[in-house]
């Protein structure tokens, strides 16, 4: 009925006019259930064959092993591989009850056999169940992409773009880009190579490794070396406002199976750690009172969206408003360490209130200070950026 209303505040000050807008916009957001959220309870590429008395009855099996195997696949996906749960054991055999839907991607049949690729999406809030009140420890804070430069020595040259190379084809093969840490290999096309060259990803040139981070709306780059020189595979991860990050990983050989193990074991790695840093260990919600800056109606609406898409707040609540900031209260899983990366990722800074901060007349009294990164700001009023991360974070 929003509709009816609209032409009435014609009839009303500014003042009051942008009170009422900032109230529409400002009411609390349900649960989180934004295109992130999805995408993390979503598993595709699900590769069943069956063979029963008849096409049905093999295609029915297949379905119930499609939603088994899937399950499978996400436990694995959220949980630490340390931890080691098993899903059979922890669904009981109820899959079908935290499957939402699911859908064929493509299928073959004869008369009693069935070849089907699927893709099956949970329902997060039963899922998230299911594992708290197995004590089962669980990550689904999706990571910004990791933007992955392969490249290889060869010939006292260092090759990225110049040609295909076995190293990057191993890392296009084995990347990672449906898990809580995507793992992403630029396509090398002319913007790409415009971007960054060989020599600038391996000299760490910040101004060039922006560029392709830009383009792939990356949230690191990670410059992956071989070859000549290089002892093992180095890896040099670079994040915004941050020092460079060199670390090694070991490599067997040379060419394609020794690559694509590598690839593998870093890509594994670097997902375990980001799993470990967002464990929810505990369904408890914690509360946080913060002001967020409003110098135009764009400010808001882009934090209350962003603020949607973080699956570790569970609710919003507006305190108090005006014409410059609002008070809100979030309910969060975790700690706040955990709360500001889950934040980061979508471009959300949380810092700390500065000590004698004028009271507000509600008396709530925020401690911390929310904005949207991109959010136009005066020069008293300065922007908050994303919560820089400790070194070894994604």
């Amino acid at each position: 009925m929003l509709h009816r209303c609209i032409p009435a505040l014609r009839h009303m000050g500014f003042l009051p006019r942008l009170l009422v807008l900032l109230a529409l916009a400002l009411l609390p957001a349900a649960a989180p259930a934004g295109a992130q959220e999805s995408e993390v309870f979503t598993v595709r590429d699900v590769v069943v064959d069956v063979t029963a008395g008849s096409s049905a009855g093999a295609r029915d099996q297949a379905i119930g092993q499609a939603q088994s195997q899937a399950f499978d696949m996400l436990v694995r996906r959220l949980t630490p591989r340390s931890d080691g749960r098993q899903a059979s054991a922890l669904a009981g055999g109820g899959v079908e009850t935290l499957v939402d839907s699911f859908e064929v991607q493509e299928e073959r049949s004869s008369a009693v056999r069935y070849i089907g690729t699927f893709t099956v999406r949970f329902r997060p809030a039963a899922v998230r169940q299911l594992l708290l009140s197995n004590g089962v420890r669980y990550a689904e804070v999706r990571s910004k992409p990791v933007l992955v430069l392969p490249v290889e020595h060869a010939g006292g040259q260092p090759v990225l773009w110049e040609r295909e190379t076995a190293w990057r084809q191993a890392w296009a093969e084995n990347a990672s880009p449906d898990g809580l840490l995507p793992v992403l290999v630029p396509a090398g096309d002319v913007e790409d190579v415009a971007a960054v060259g060989a020599a600038e990803a391996v000299a760490g040139q910040a101004d060039a490794l922006a560029r392709i981070a830009q383009r792939y709306g990356a949230g690191e780059v990670l410059v992956a070396e071989v070859g000549e020189g290089v002892s093992g595979v180095k890896l040099t991860r670079h994040r915004p406002g941050g020092r460079p990050d060199t670390d090694q990983a070991p490599l067997q050989g040379a060419g394609p199976e020794p690559y694509a193990a590598a690839v593998t074991a870093v890509v594994e790695r670097m997902e375990e750690e980001w799993k470990r840093r967002n464990l929810v260990e505990t369904g408890a919600e914690s509360l946080l009172t913060a002001a967020v800056p409003i110098q135009g109606m764009q400010d808001w609406a882009e934090t209350r969206k962003r603020l949607s898409q973080v699956p570790t707040v569970t609710r919003t609540r507006v305190v108090s408003l005006n014409r410059s900031e609002a008070v809100v209260e979030l309910a969060y899983l975790g700690d706040v360490e955990r709360l500001r990366t889950a934040l980061a990722q979508r471009d959300l800074g949380l810092s700390p209130l500065p000590a004698g901060r004028p009271v507000p007349a509600t008396g709530a009294v925020p401690q911390w200070q929310l904005a949207w990164s991109g959010a136009g700001r005066t020069a008293a009023q300065p922007a908050v950026q994303p919560a820089p991360q400790p070194a070894g974070t994604p």
